[in-house]
């Protein structure tokens, strides 16, 4: 997943910031932290200066961190079946993470597979560190039922 910046946009700007305090692989999850944060305001708040890309190039899709912001990005926007994918990949990378088994819990159940949105919500409701979602999640998990 990657992400195409428009040249001249405040996200430009601030990404040039980053990387060269940080250089690139050091600005990776700071960029991608600060898209999903971009997208809690809403599914049109990426529009400036912010593209998905499909091809899957770019800011470091290896890493789960930034696959996870992304597919809840892509979550938020309504693509839920690239957030899917992206999710599940963050998941195989880190399955005790309990934010990542909530947001593959959350698309999961929008997609109709309430097997593996039961999985996924159930081990980011019993977290006993809180995070942020985990209400949500439990919420989620009880309307499962």
């Amino acid at each position: 997943m990657a992400v195409t910046v428009r040249p001249g946009s405040r996200l430009k700007s601030g990404l040039d910031a980053l990387y060269a305090r940080q250089g690139p692989s050091g600005a990776t999850f700071p960029l991608a932290t600060a898209l999903g944060r971009s997208a809690r305001r809403g599914p049109t708040a990426l529009g400036e200066g912010a593209h998905p890309r499909p091809d899957g190039q770019g800011l470091a899709p290896e890493d789960p961190r930034v696959s996870d912001t992304l597919g809840w990005i892509f979550y938020r926007r309504g693509v839920h079946q690239r957030a899917l994918a992206l999710l599940k990949d963050s998941a195989a990378k880190r399955p005790g993470n309990p934010q990542i088994q909530y947001h593959l819990g959350m698309v999961s159940a929008q997609l109709g597979d309430t097997e593996a949105a039961h999985r996924a919500l159930s081990i980011a409701a019993a977290a006993p560190t809180p995070f942020p979602g985990q209400d949500e999640a439990r919420k989620a998990l009880a309307a499962l039922k």
